[in-house]
């Protein structure tokens, strides 16, 4: 046995005792910064960016410690610490979700929406993934207030100076990193600076109310009055719920969706009809779908929730695309089975359609299943039988399909006849994945999120072999999925054009859509979800008998201000 040292167990024991609360102080920063290493897929430990608010704040702390005026500054500190964490998480949660920084006035809105969603979406495991988050919150808690108590000592003497000595230290090196380096564009700064971004965030939030209330009615759409139709095709537009791009970029996704495609643009071809595919990119990503419909309703990019609170208090007095067809005599219809009945809130009607048809009208009573409630087969059938056929003139409609939301438990099965899915005694999904029903994002996920996708496009390629009127029919994603998509991909989704009448989608082709349904990954959006508003009047304009001069393309529309 080696020869005991009791002069080297003692010196390493007291630099045990001295290094242990630098240690802590080294855990805690890290505690902090870890929400910024969460990805779509896991953590990246290379994301982390120091906050110099952080420093800043441990700084004062050691500076203040032991004075006569230290119980004031410690609540202020605390106070101070507090809006820091709430701030880092939030925005860590909504960048998860959305890829993208919200408005603090914007989250007075969405707070609702969220509390819908949770509510929809509500099961056991849902209830149990709660549980164990309220657990692992009031863990990490725990871990927080145990290493602020090893921390403790280096606030004190003897190793407050050594503490002060580092954290200057420290401070200039942030200083100087913030200064000297500048990250290119597109890229987080090296270093984070949580204060004036907050402070930042509360005058654009400011500025977007006082603005949006100032341009809420923008004149180059009120221009379109004068444009009158003599040939007044039917207008269709079916959102598919979270068809983004990442079918296209994503080998694996791609090669599982390819045939579908490919199966249906050939069927679509020998029944006569002509498709053009292009790309669009929407003002947000995972989520809030209504901020899509609405950019491409009302010719604005509306990424916020408090932009289109403020918006369609004044549908009735701004241009929106329903509108532009109501005053031209189209009958408009919504078909949106996600809405039903919820205490204490008014089912909406945004763009004052004629006819709403919403879960409760249509008399489902088979299998409730996803976040829908309705497979999309059965929707689609009931309006094409009880509404679109009976309905008389030209009509405008629009249907936000439900198969394909998050979280994708089941992929619902064709049937032969959409009235059989009322039959409880048949099971209307695809066997293969109904085992995962309550699996939530288990493992298949990607692959369910693509074949709900598939499911939907087979469901409108039934409805077209159907359709024998003048149509120009759009099928477009709404926004890319949540928790899909890797952080660094774009907002892009997939378009396709459908007409029977190639003159109808000329426009289109013009513009840089391609022929057919299949798309490459390195093809260029073709233009902005806002535009969509002037483009298809352009379309329009184009096929009219006289030769009127169409009004000017507007790629990302028009500013949402005014």
């Amino acid at each position: 046995m080696p020869p005991e040292n009791p002069a080297a167990d003692h010196a390493l024991a007291r630099l045990g005792r001295h290094a242990r609360p630098f240690l802590a102080l080294l855990a805690l920063w890290l505690l902090f910064e870890l929400p910024t290493a969460v990805r779509s897929h896991g953590f990246d430990l290379r994301r982390i960016r120091p906050t110099g608010d952080f420093l800043v704040l441990l700084s004062v702390y050691a500076l203040a410690r032991g004075r006569p005026s230290f119980s004031v500054v410690r609540r202020v500190w605390m106070v101070c610490l507090g809006v820091l964490i709430a701030v880092r998480l939030d925005w860590t949660l909504c960048w998860f979700m959305t890829r993208s920084s919200p408005l603090l006035y914007d989250q007075l809105f969405l707070l609702r929406h969220l509390f819908l969603l949770v509510g929809d979406l509500w099961t056991v495991p849902t209830a149990l993934a709660l549980v164990v988050l309220g657990f692992a919150s009031y863990g990490i808690v725990l871990l927080a207030r145990a290493l602020v108590r090893t921390t403790e000592p280096a606030f004190a003497p003897p190793l407050r100076r050594n503490l002060s000595i580092a954290l200057g230290v420290a401070g200039c090196v942030l200083l100087i990193l913030t200064v000297a380096l500048t990250p290119a564009r597109g890229k987080e700064p090296y270093v984070r600076w949580l204060f004036p971004e907050l402070v930042e965030n509360v005058r654009e939030s400011y500025r977007t109310y006082r603005a949006v209330r100032r341009g809420v009615a923008d004149s180059t759409y009120r221009s379109y009055a004068g444009i009158t139709l003599k040939r007044r095709p039917n207008v269709t537009f079916l959102f598919v719920e979270s068809y983004g791009k990442i079918t296209v970029d994503n080998p694996e996704l791609a090669r599982r969706l390819s045939p579908r495609l490919l199966e249906m643009q050939q069927r679509l071809t020998d029944d006569g009809w002509h498709m053009v595919s292009g790309f669009s990119t929407a003002p947000v990503s995972g989520g809030r779908s209504w901020l899509a419909v609405g950019s491409i309703f009302m010719g604005k990019s509306v990424p916020y929730e408090s932009a289109f609170h403020h918006l369609v208090e004044d549908v009735p007095a701004l241009p929106t695309i329903p509108s532009f067809f109501a005053r031209r005599g189209y009958r408009i219809i919504a078909l949106e089975p996600s809405v039903h009945p919820r205490p204490g809130l008014a089912e909406p009607n945004y763009y004052r359609a004629d006819t709403q048809i919403y879960f409760e009208n249509l008399g489902y009573t088979g299998r409730l299943m996803g976040w829908g409630k309705v497979p999309d087969q059965y929707s689609l059938g009931f309006a094409d039988e009880y509404v679109l056929s009976v309905s008389k003139g030209p009509r405008f409609l629009w249907f936000h399909m439900v198969s394909s939301h998050l979280p994708w438990g089941v992929v619902p099965r064709l049937v032969d006849d959409w009235r059989t899915l009322n039959d409880s005694h048949i099971t209307p999904i695809d066997e293969a994945h109904g085992s995962v029903e309550l699996g939530g994002l288990a493992a298949g996920y990607r692959e369910r999120y693509v074949d709900t996708v598939a499911y939907d496009l087979s469901v409108i390629e039934r409805h077209l072999l159907r359709e024998r009127a003048d149509e120009l029919v759009v099928v477009m994603g709404d926004h890319q999925p949540p928790l899909v998509t890797q952080d660094s991909e774009n907002f892009d989704v997939p378009v396709h054009l459908f007409a029977r009448d190639p003159a109808l989608i000329a426009e289109f082709a013009d513009r840089g859509f391609v022929p057919g349904l299949l798309l490459q990954a390195k093809t260029p959006p073709a233009l902005e979800h806002a535009g969509f508003f002037s483009l298809l009047v352009r379309a329009l304009v184009r096929v009219q008998p006289g030769g009127a001069a169409a009004p000017p393309y507007l790629r990302s529309g028009v500013p949402l201000t005014g």
